[in-house]
């Protein structure tokens, strides 16, 4: 019988790309599947919130990235250092110079300030409406649930402003050559395919600058996903 994993298994450890991916998609079912294990996922814990928000992300830019011609090695680190993770690459696009050998992961989400009660409404009552009708009452405490009725493109707008900001902001700290930035997207309403690649776009439009190798941005749910070049996507 295989032991429980623990987020010390995953910490500063080296391990084949698709070795991690699988062990990280068994660390959720492991969550998932305990005792209150769904809504451990939805209000995070520091376990529950280190896997949703770095474990996965970086498991699906690995998927994304690794081919016959491109193996992939990791090593995700628990700690506050200027960067979340570092992959090396091996195989013939690394050997060429297509891609750099060593790479160093930041990892980040972009999601509404009221997800968190959102998550803990549904927890408490089992439903709620979106994350820009919450409210919480600041006598009270008490959490409000109030549907809002978007404009057309509004969610799609407020999205791509989110994205851009959060690019901003991370560029501005300054990190070693050749990182990638992985951006969760949780969009406020779903989206569909054509909605998503009008953010794309948008973001394309945008011409933002930065010093990213490259800045990978997914939806959560559908798992739609780009990538944005940066100014140092040539340096191997």
């Amino acid at each position: 019988m295989r032991r429980d994993l623990t987020l010390s298994d995953f910490d500063n450890h080296i391990m084949n790309g698709l070795e991690f991916c699988k062990k990280v998609y068994r660390f959720f079912e492991q969550i998932r599947r305990s005792q209150g294990g769904v809504q451990k996922l939805r209000v995070r814990g520091r376990i529950e919130k280190k896997l949703v928000e770095e474990l996965i992300p970086l498991a699906w830019y690995i998927q994304s990235r690794y081919t016959p011609s491109r193996r992939l090695r990791v090593r995700w680190t628990l700690g506050s250092q200027s960067y979340d993770a570092v992959l090396l690459s091996s195989g013939a696009v690394a050997e060429h110079g297509s891609v750099p050998k060593r790479q160093y992961i930041e990892l980040t989400s972009v999601v509404h300030n009221n997800e968190h009660l959102l998550q803990g409404l549904i927890n408490m009552r089992g439903y709620a409406f979106g994350a820009k009708g919450i409210s919480r009452d600041p006598k009270s405490k008490v959490v409000n649930s109030k549907p809002y009725a978007y404009h057309h493109g509004e969610a799609e707008d407020e999205l791509v402003k989110s994205i851009l900001e959060t690019i901003a902001v991370k560029d501005a700290k300054g990190y070693p050559s050749g990182t990638v930035l992985v951006i969760r997207c949780v969009p406020e309403t779903l989206i569909l395919g054509e909605e998503w690649e009008y953010v794309v776009q948008q973001l394309r439009n945008a011409n933002i600058q930065h010093g990213f190798h490259e800045v990978f941005i997914y939806e959560s749910l559908y798992r739609y996903s780009a990538t944005l070049r940066g100014n140092d996507s040539s340096k191997a």
